[in-house]
């Protein structure tokens, strides 16, 4: 979610720096504003028509901000949509409180052997905070 909302603002801030810079040299000069809102109004393909790029650098300059935006964003969509049916297939996200009157423990082993059992499950309840209270 952070890489997708990065990316969609350094696209806006590229297009409306690059626009404002490139407007400076057409008959409509665009304020830093008025850069964000066509950048804004080109990307959500609003498109009002109110301003437009007037020079041929700057209209090829929305061209290829949009065919990057094609290219980039739904990509970044969907490995957030993967990582989003992944984690429910995982049983979701863990929830303060969800397990509160259950003690549990969680061991991640890379190497999992009896021995290694036998030996944890020793230790931790040679412990009598960890035994089980009737």
């Amino acid at each position: 979610m952070l890489i997708l909302f990065s990316t969609l603002l350094c696209l806006v801030f590229t297009g409306t720096c690059g626009i404002e810079h490139l407007q400076r040299a057409g008959e409509r000069r665009f304020d830093l504003f008025t850069s964000f809102y066509f950048v804004m109004v080109t990307f959500s393909t609003v498109g009002y028509g109110d301003w437009y790029p007037d020079t041929w650098m700057s209209r090829l300059f929305v061209v290829v901000l949009i065919c990057i935006a094609f290219a980039i964003l739904p990509k970044q969509i969907e490995a957030l949509g993967q990582t989003y049916v992944e984690r429910q297939k995982a049983g979701g996200e863990y929830t303060e409180g969800w397990a509160s009157n259950e003690k549990h423990v969680v061991v991640t082993v890379t190497h999992l052997e009896a021995e290694f059992i036998r030996d944890f499950l020793s230790e931790f309840y040679a412990y009598p905070e960890h035994q089980a209270s009737s």
